[in-house]
């Protein structure tokens, strides 16, 4: 039996179909290896890109164009949803910073010398400062006798960190260049009269200067204690005892034994 070949369906390969489809220039090579069905999928959006690209192409096809187009098609956009829980740890991680950089400050900057008043000094048990032999003493004073009590200059300093309430400040005698000072030369904090040349205008928190400072805690309308800066948890006494009228003034530790940390300042 004879076939008309002119008669016969012509069978087209598949590859030549594609063929004809392609820019010029770009040419379809058939895998006999098998593929997954996302390979497959990702070669047809690419050859359907290039079909798009046919207009802007020119004749002539370089290989990083076509790595780059190919590229684009098969490139998964990835997402990156933020939670509450990341959200609250980015805010932490911020605050830290922000502390981290608050304490580089405070140990950068200084204590700056601020307004300076005049004053003077009372205990609770009525006695005023006296300056005896280079040593203040807590004299209770008869009429007649005001004269004798210290007048002091007290100067406020603005801190470079939070003091909780506590102001720094200085205490120097009026007309002198002695200042209060608390220094542990005796194995213990030890207030002393110190003759100071230095400037004070700005104290650093780890500088030696730091022995000059006190922080000062109101207690009252007109009450406060005094505490070293330099000694945590020392203060500035006078001695309390009944029939004696004249006491030391020294550095103390609370829960002070027979000794007032509480001063009426008088300006």
């Amino acid at each position: 039996m004879e076939f008309e070949m002119n008669k016969c369906p012509t069978m087209v390969s598949p590859g030549l179909t594609w063929r004809s489809k392609m820019p010029h220039g770009v040419d379809l090579e058939i895998s006999h290896h098998p593929f997954s069905m996302r390979k497959v999928a990702d070669i047809i959006i690419a050859l359907e890109r290039l079909r798009g690209h046919q207009n802007t192409l020119s004749s002539e096809v370089r290989d990083e164009d076509l790595l780059g187009m190919m590229l684009e098609t098969v490139m998964e956009e990835k997402m990156v949803i933020r939670t509450g829980d990341d959200m609250d740890e980015e805010m932490s991680l911020r605050k830290c910073d922000c502390k981290n950089n608050r304490e580089e400050i405070a140990r950068t900057a200084g204590f700056e010398k601020g307004q300076v008043v005049e004053c003077s000094l009372v205990d609770c048990d009525k006695k005023h400062w006296v300056l005896m032999a280079m040593e203040l003493q807590a004299v209770r004073l008869q009429n007649g006798n005001d004269h004798r009590k210290v007048r002091l200059n007290l100067s406020s300093y603005r801190p470079p960190s939070s003091t909780q309430g506590a102001r720094p400040v200085t205490l120097a005698i009026k007309g002198t260049q002695l200042y209060l000072s608390c220094s542990n030369s005796s194995g213990k904090p030890t207030l002393v009269l110190e003759e100071v040349t230095e400037d004070l205008t700005t104290i650093s928190p780890g500088s030696d200067k730091l022995r000059f400072l006190f922080y000062r805690r109101d207690t009252g309308v007109d009450s406060s204690t005094l505490m070293s800066a330099r000694y945590t948890g020392w203060y500035i006494s006078t001695g309390v005892q009944d029939g004696v009228d004249r006491q030391s003034v020294d550095m103390c530790e609370l829960p002070p034994r027979q000794r007032c940390t509480n001063f009426t300042v008088i300006n």
